[in-house]
């Protein structure tokens, strides 16, 4: 059925993404046999740096591998973003960690723009990072998109935030009754 054929593309899909993410082949014609299956698609991929939240992501080591995979396997990636998470951000008392962050994030992004390989998308400021480090001050120029998660529903991410909310009049869009 036509739905059962949009799951196995979609699997396929998965599969290659997965291959391409972890790295664990640079076997072209691994990709290139993952990519006939899948009617050579073009693919769309963000790739997230680990610069400290220490969850998921690529190592900042593994920019020059990572650029090297992107450009050997260009027709069939789009690289569209690059990425990070700020572990810390909403501690305003001490923003040493977030600071060795954005130094990270500076380096990677910096490498990917020398090697003429900066994507459309680099984002890393989640809502504490966007109040914080967003608009004028904005240390990272090449950051054009934010993920503002909680902030969207009006929670500040933590106590440190609450006179930003106030002077934005920002309020939680709904309450437990």
């Amino acid at each position: 059925s036509l739905r059962e054929e949009k799951i196995l593309e979609e699997k396929k899909v998965t599969d290659l993404l997965k291959e391409i993410q972890k790295l664990k082949t640079n076997n072209e014609n691994k990709v290139k046999e993952l990519n006939s299956k899948i009617k050579n698609l073009k693919f769309k991929v963000h790739i997230k740096f680990d610069t400290g939240m220490s969850r998921q992501g690529v190592g900042i080591e593994e920019a020059g591998q990572f650029a090297a995979v992107l450009k050997k396997y260009k027709q069939y990636i789009v690289f569209e973003g690059l990425l990070t998470h700020f572990a810390n951000a909403d501690n305003m008392k001490d923003q040493s960690y977030s600071q060795k962050q954005l130094n990270k994030f500076a380096e990677v992004v910096s490498y990917f723009k020398e090697t003429a390989l900066l994507p459309k998308y680099v984002h890393g400021y989640n809502t504490a990072a966007t109040l914080a480090y967003g608009g004028r001050k904005q240390p990272i120029k090449e950051i054009n998109l934010c993920r503002v998660g909680i902030g969207i529903y009006g929670l500040s991410p933590s106590p440190d935030f609450k006179v930003f909310f106030k002077k934005l009049k920002l309020r939680p869009v709904l309450a437990w009754k």
